[in-house]
């Protein structure tokens, strides 16, 4: 009889230890969940400030392409109305 208590006993304390594992699981689980949600989503906001920070670095470019444009332009016509004033 007793070795009948005991083999029960052993069983349930077998059961309570297996149920307690799993509940760690399945809060570490939940944690992780958590915590992947926040990374994605400081991700997603970090590739949408990357995504602005091209748009205004094309727009900066084009600007410094289009200055110097400009510069060259007005050096090469200084260049055309010095050639014609010395003739």
């Amino acid at each position: 009889m007793k070795e009948k208590i005991a083999k029960i006993g052993w069983k349930n304390i077998a059961i309570v230890v297996l149920a307690v594992l799993l509940v760690i699981s399945v809060s570490q689980l939940h944690m992780l969940r958590n915590t992947y949600k926040e990374v994605y989503s400081e991700n997603m906001e970090l590739n949408s400030k990357m995504a602005e920070l091209r748009e205004k670095n094309a727009s900066l470019e084009a600007q410094i392409e289009s200055a110097g444009e400009m510069s060259s332009s007005g050096e090469d016509s200084a260049k055309d109305s010095k050639t014609n004033s010395d003739n």
